[in-house]
């Protein structure tokens, strides 16, 4: 009876783990994509340093509206100065607590750009910082590809077209449900 008892609880065990591996293995695979309900009203543009003009404020509106009009997540833009590196770690610091302290949900993305320009060149950092809901609308991988393409579009030192081609690269992913493929032979090996 004891080596019966053994064996039943082997078995259950394996098939719990087994059960447990794949669900968190298979939460990974798929990504359940839709709108969030955020506040339309959150969408703006803050050019706190003038780097903007009235036509680039208006085009990178219209961008984050029709990014609103697909994902329900509004966008707002802040312009800086690098200032907040004498009271900060890191402008990943700094943007959550921006994000908050404007009042920002769950379902709303801030895109802080800092520019300094005391130096022989114009030196700039920036950081998105999103609330935990817009990953339904906005996947990691959808994501990744946003900063990557706003990074290298930067090469060019011009705000809004950076802006433009990072977020039309990610058009069609956007609030879409999609199927991480690279994985799929991992799960059937499991």
């Amino acid at each position: 009876n004891g080596g019966t008892i053994a064996k039943l609880f082997i078995a259950l065990f394996i098939t719990l783990h087994m059960t447990m591996m794949l669900s968190a293995f298979g939460s990974t695979l798929i990504h359940v994509g839709g709108k969030v309900d955020g506040n339309v009203d959150r969408i703006g543009v803050a050019d706190q340093i003038g780097i903007l003009t009235a036509e680039e404020e208006n085009d990178i509106l219209e961008l984050f509206n029709d990014v609103y009009d697909i994902t329900g997540m509004p966008i707002t833009l802040i312009t800086d100065d690098c200032d907040w590196v004498d009271y900060y770690v890191d402008i990943e610091t700094y943007s959550e607590e921006l994000y908050y302290s404007i009042g920002f949900d769950e379902s709303s993305m801030v895109i802080l750009f800092t520019q300094d320009d005391t130096g022989d060149f114009t030196d700039w950092v920036y950081d998105m910082y999103c609330g935990d809901d817009t990953i339904k609308c906005l996947s990691d991988d959808a994501f990744e590809t946003l900063l990557d393409n706003f990074h290298k579009a930067m090469a060019k030192q011009d705000l809004p077209y950076a802006l433009d081609y990072a977020w039309g690269s990610v058009m069609n992913q956007l609030a879409k449900t999609t199927i991480n493929w690279s994985e799929v032979p991992i799960l059937i090996i499991i």
